[in-house]
């Protein structure tokens, strides 16, 4: 069910290259918050899960972030509570 966001976090991803930066799972928030696209299948799927009785930003936003961790470092270094995206209100440093 949640494919069509982990497409969305490889198209983000592919942007960029090693070495990765620190923030870069708030810079992917930040990228989905800015293309149309991406922020429709993003609430879409958090819509979806709120439907199914499920608390859907909430995992959605934890399937991103465990995406970016491991198409990324793969090692969290750290909490971040002052993200800039608004999608979330804190994240893992890579």
């Amino acid at each position: 069910m949640l494919e069509p966001i982990e497409d969305v976090v490889g198209d983000i991803l592919s942007n960029y290259a090693e070495p990765w930066p620190p923030d870069i799972t708030d810079q992917v928030f930040l990228a989905v918050e800015r293309h149309p696209r991406s922020c429709e299948t993003y609430w879409d799927l958090v819509r979806d899960l709120d439907d199914q009785g499920k608390r859907g930003q909430s995992i959605v936003n934890q399937y991103v972030g465990r995406r970016v961790k491991l198409l990324t470092t793969g090692v969290n270094r750290g909490r971040c509570d002052s993200p800039r995206s608004s999608l979330i209100q804190s994240y893992e440093r890579h």
